[in-house]
């Protein structure tokens, strides 16, 4: 897909649509624009909470303060699947699923852009670590694309009637977030420490991991708060005593799908006055979140579009950010063979400049991490932000980029489940470097 981007961009600037000096001027002046629109920047003297200056029941931000408690109790509610909530609006879902299937190329790259963020959260990554469905690069490339096929049958049919596809997709994810949850409740506490981490003993044995992780670190260090106060409040370091695939994490699921679309929009290419689209798409995720278990007082979308901005803006700010400081090689494998996968079917994505995308997202200064890209790299990273918010407000170029994606998954889907495909990804090389105990390196 990003290739298809330069080369698209390429062909503008030959055409004098978008001149080639206007070009550099463009890229420069759309990031001034986007750090302005970014979360201010922390240093370590200004932490917005640390140590035990605050009282604990003001060490978290006010529109988070019933979504954390949610630690302590299972992630599915046990909702009826064919009941929808009381509180649902049905024309403002069927908006918000209209708005999701025109802009699908936009909520994709958002959700997958999401998921380092997630990852950085140990009750996030550590499931998918313990279920090994996800950490090869063929596994992961099946995974997600099963994720990104149900997630787009959630925005084309009722997920309350039964024997639709979104029906079934909801059913089939509950029961996977049951099953993981219960095998991680009945495994021994040495079996959870040694099951949820890579090394000699895992499958694969090799770790995806070199210098970004450290790049990482060195510049979080710089701009982003110590995590001990996060470590606090949510409790999940040491995975023997969490209460797995709890309501606070499907609570951080449904940031992932909605959050950042729905708070930086214009940075996936989203323009115009699209408010009242947006609050209906959210909508649509705090109804989503409910079939899928969410009781409503952790629901991270029950509220509206300024409620979704606000806990968006808290999380990044007061969780992500201190958790780069704790990123380990697990974070930088699975993050890896993440992207892999979608580029087999999303081609030309890029991971470093899609983490160097991430860093400008969360308004983290990364020298490190940018003089550690390739020229390619870096002229990718450019291109993301020119092409999401230049070329996209081009209502013909969203609509190519939407075919794209709807062209890429329809080829995906049928080399999914092709053995002669699947013994050629798996003939591949990777760059893996075998690290004995690979979550040794992690920032202080």
């Amino acid at each position: 897909m990003w290739r298809a981007v330069l080369a698209l961009l390429a062909v503008l600037c030959a055409h004098a649509i978008v001149p080639a000096d206007a070009f550099l001027v463009k890229t420069a002046l759309l990031r001034d624009l986007g750090r302005r629109a970014r979360p201010a920047r922390s240093s370590a003297g200004g932490c917005p909470f640390s140590g035990n200056a605050l009282p604990r029941d003001k060490l978290v931000p006010e529109s988070l303060r019933d979504i954390v408690q949610g630690v302590a109790f299972p992630g599915d509610s046990g909702v009826a699947p064919d009941v929808p909530p009381a509180w649902l609006d049905r024309q403002k879902f069927e908006r918000g699923q209209a708005f999701s299937r025109k802009n699908f190329f936009s909520l994709a790259y958002a959700e997958s852009l999401s998921l380092l963020i997630n990852f950085l959260f140990p009750g996030e990554l550590q499931p998918l670590i313990f279920t090994r469905r996800s950490s090869t690069v063929y596994d992961s490339y099946k995974r997600y694309f099963d994720t990104v096929a149900r997630v787009k049958s959630w925005y084309e049919s009722d997920p309350w009637t039964p024997n639709t596809t979104a029906y079934n997709n909801i059913a089939t994810v509950r029961g996977y977030h049951l099953d993981a949850s219960r095998r991680m409740r009945q495994a021994s506490p040495d079996a959870l420490r040694l099951n949820t981490t890579f090394g000699p003993h895992s499958d694969p044995p090799h770790i995806w991991s070199g210098a970004t992780v450290e790049r990482m670190c060195e510049d979080a260090r710089e701009g982003a708060c110590p995590s001990d106060a996060v470590d606090a409040v949510l409790k999940d370091r040491d995975v023997t005593k969490r209460v797995h695939l709890n309501q606070f994490d499907m609570s951080l699921t449904q940031f992932a799908f909605s959050g950042l679309i729905a708070t930086f929009p214009e940075r996936f290419g989203l323009h115009g006055n699209l408010e009242r689209e947006l609050d209906a798409f959210c909508h649509v995720w705090a109804a989503l979140g409910y079939a899928l278990g969410i009781q409503d007082k952790y629901n991270f979308n029950l509220g509206g579009l300024a409620l979704t901005r606000r806990r968006t803006r808290d999380v990044l700010e007061h969780f992500a950010k201190p958790r780069l400081r704790t990123v380990n090689r697990d974070w930088e494998h699975m993050t890896r063979v993440l992207f892999e996968g979608l580029s087999l079917y999303n081609p030309g994505v890029s991971y470093e400049a899609s983490v160097l995308y991430m860093m400008d997202l969360l308004g983290v200064a990364a020298p490190r991490l940018t003089a550690s890209l390739t020229p390619t790299q870096r002229l990718v990273h450019s291109s993301i932000g020119v092409f999401m918010e230049g070329a996209m407000r081009v209502p013909s170029i969203r609509t190519w980029a939407n075919q794209e994606v709807a062209n890429n998954l329809r080829k995906a889907g049928r080399n999914a489940d092709s053995q002669r495909y699947k013994e050629s990804i798996e003939k591949r090389s990777y760059r893996y470097q075998f690290l004995p105990t690979p979550s040794r390196y992690q920032c202080a």
